[in-house]
């Protein structure tokens, strides 16, 4: 039984040290999709428009920034043309800070842009100006909240990750 307890023991140290493959790592993906977090270091966000005024991201190389990249997707359903379907967000903070605490309209201080990929009237870009975004800069860890609204209907609602 004692050899056992230490079996038990010694799978739940190694499975904890195997989850920790120093990645970012969201918290609370939506149900039915997939989430994956991107961090792109000395890198700028740019807002570009179309020629019919349409805004999209584009991402620069450039020192003392990092931009964050989040995305939720999931098979669509069946009804739908191409079967996929996916938001993203982004958002531009600098490489060295201690605490960023953003709310509305101060939300475009790091840029935050949602995107939606569908066959849908709603696909495309828009800024986000309502909402709430907190990092914390923590013994080179970072720890992101957001909370935000758009005026496209979205699964993300909240995002919670933890920044290696």
């Amino acid at each position: 039984m004692r050899y056992f307890k230490i079996l038990i023991v010694l799978c739940i140290v190694f499975s904890c040290k195997s989850s920790k493959t120093g990645l970012p790592a969201m918290i609370d993906c939506p149900d039915g999709g997939e989430c994956d977090v991107k961090v792109m270091k000395n890198s700028m966000l740019n807002l570009k428009s179309d020629s019919i005024g349409e805004i999209y991201p584009e991402v620069t190389e450039e020192e003392g920034w990092q931009v964050i990249e989040v995305t939720f997707s999931k098979k669509a359903p069946e009804n739908t043309v191409d079967g996929q379907y996916s938001e993203i967000v982004y958002l531009q903070v600098p490489m060295s800070f201690k605490d960023i605490q953003s709310s509305n309209k101060s939300l475009q201080n790091q840029k935050v842009i949602f995107g939606k990929f569908c066959k849908c009237p709603e696909a495309g870009y828009e800024k986000v100006i309502s909402g709430d975004l907190e990092l914390v800069n923590s013994k080179g860890s970072i720890l992101l909240n957001l909370t935000f609204d758009t005026e496209k209907e979205k699964e993300l609602e909240k995002i919670q990750a933890e920044l290696n």
